[in-house]
């Protein structure tokens, strides 16, 4: 679960033209995308796939409304942004985590 936690992170387009978050903060290629999910997505489905299962219907909804407030405000990312939303998207899957493993 630590590993998919420390994976996620946020992707609409970068706002400035320049910055240190710039290089890190490139699109995805399908290469890598997959790469990732085959390396990441195994460990938020382990021990119970319905915990895997709630955790991307719960991060696919932050994701779209944190994306949504981004755009608005400022017209998509920045490195700031990124780091935060970073730290939300591990944080959720932690409460999650530990929500579920405590009923």
């Amino acid at each position: 679960m630590i590993v998919a936690a420390h994976a996620v992170s946020c992707t609409p387009d970068y706002v400035r033209a320049e910055g240190k978050a710039k290089p890190v903060a490139q699109k995805m290629s399908a290469s890598a995308f997959v790469l990732a999910a085959l390396f990441g997505l195994p460990w938020l489905f382990w021990p119970d796939w319905r915990l895997g299962c709630v955790m991307i219907a719960a991060l696919g909804v932050l994701r779209f409304a944190m994306g949504r407030y981004f755009v608005k405000r400022i017209g998509g990312y920045t490195g700031d942004c990124l780091g935060f939303a970073q730290q939300i998207f591990e944080l959720t899957i932690y409460l999650i985590g530990l929500g579920w493993i405590s009923s």
